[in-house]
């Protein structure tokens, strides 16, 4: 347990009960000796009375403006990915909204406890506490568990240079920071010239734990998938395997934050079978499951991704399925724990994996436990221990 006696504000995007990043996050600090308060964000409508409402607005304006300095290494980056991006799009004029939610509440909340230390998920959280940290100099952490400037489909040129603004000041006033793959870190060391920590979320392996999936040789699997349904999780894919012969049935575990369309889509799959987002993982019981981690490489921040699911799925004891031409499917198959996918098999039914699935599945128990043990090196116990020696 780490910051005993610190009065605390963690700032997040998701409620606690969805949010395994925060609650790992949460379980480092010492709550019993601590003053602690957690906001999330939301959409509620900021008051133009407030003292803060003018001072936020403008150095988010201010902030983002430097972005025009990042454009040569964010063409080299474009260029290298070949990333088609308009100049200009409405997407882009909705930049500012986003970034400017329910601000002055938090900002109040703040500024009423005068915390030891501010914990920030995610970019705009960390502008509030970047804010915070030029007007009344209280440190932060700041988590970002995305490639920001690179996470939303629609973005633009300008869009980019923006954000690239407002994050490379959070990036260089935060105590620490971290990332959430090797990948992102070289780009943010590029991008922003500070070196990075390297946190793997939602993976915390003190207290966790590990069990062998339970096995049967068949050739008839079931297929797991934990967490939000959106878009670029590949849950599109699902249709394909529903056809297979070889899977059985599609438990799907979501909490009640999903894109309704996509909801819909899954569930006309016959084998699909939804759950409540699993709050412990040996709740789960499944016999020959697979780990459905698809994502698609439709951006950067999903191309070198990795996803807590990944190793929940390894926790649990079920190889992985991954798409090509990711971050994840590089991880795959290094550590030999799960099957790469391209799309042109997914649309045959995937039946040329079936071998490759059953050696897989006898050779996991080790192979998981390695890749594990590797990636047990990048966690909250240890950042945590770093980030109180630096406050």
């Amino acid at each position: 347990m780490y910051m005993k006696g610190k009065t605390i504000v963690h700032i997040g995007d998701h409620d606690l009960k969805s949010d395994n990043r925060v609650r790992f996050q949460m379980s480092c600090i010492d709550l019993s000796n601590n003053s602690y308060a957690y906001c999330r964000e939301c959409y509620n409508q900021n008051s133009m009375m407030d003292k803060y409402y003018f001072s936020f607005l403008l150095f988010l304006i201010l902030t983002s403006l430097k972005g025009i300095f990042k454009i040569k290494k964010l063409y080299g980056i474009n260029s290298k990915h070949r990333l088609k991006l308009k100049f200009l799009n409405y997407n882009t004029l909705l930049t500012y909204k986003y970034f400017f939610k329910n601000t002055t509440q938090i900002l109040n909340l703040i500024v009423g406890r005068r915390p030891d230390l501010i914990i920030a998920n995610d970019l705009s959280c960390g502008l509030i506490a970047a804010y915070c940290y030029k007007k009344f100099n209280i440190p932060y952490y700041y988590d970002s568990h995305e490639f920001q400037i690179y996470r939303n489909y629609k973005n633009s040129l300008v869009k980019c240079l923006l954000v690239a603004g407002l994050e490379d000041t959070v990036v260089k006033n935060a105590s620490k920071y971290s990332t959430v793959s090797e990948k992102i870190r070289r780009y943010y060391k590029y991008l922003y010239n500070k070196k990075g920590e390297i946190v793997v979320n939602n993976f915390y392996p003190s207290r966790d734990f590990t069990r062998v999936n339970t096995y049967h040789s068949e050739k008839k699997y079931n297929i797991a998938y934990f967490g939000y349904i959106g878009s670029g999780r590949g849950l599109k894919y699902l249709k394909y395997f529903q056809q297979a012969d070889f899977i059985d049935k599609i438990f799907i575990y979501s909490d009640l934050n999903y894109n309704t369309s996509l909801r819909s889509e899954v569930s006309l799959l016959s084998k699909t079978i939804f759950n409540p987002y699993p709050q412990q993982l040996n709740s789960i019981q499944i016999e020959n499951a697979l780990g459905f981690c698809m994502i698609e490489p439709m951006v950067l921040s999903y191309k070198f991704a990795l996803p807590g699911k990944f190793f929940q799925y390894l926790l649990c004891g079920f190889p992985i399925i991954a798409l090509e031409g990711t971050y994840l499917a590089e991880i795959v198959s290094k550590f030999k724990v799960g099957i790469v996918i391209t799309k042109k098999e997914i649309r045959k039914g995937c039946t040329n994996y079936i071998d490759q699935i059953e050696k897989i599945m006898e050779s996991l128990p080790l192979a998981a436990q390695y890749c594990l043990k590797y990636f047990s090196n990048y966690n909250y116990d240890q950042f945590f221990s770093r980030l109180e020696r630096d406050i």
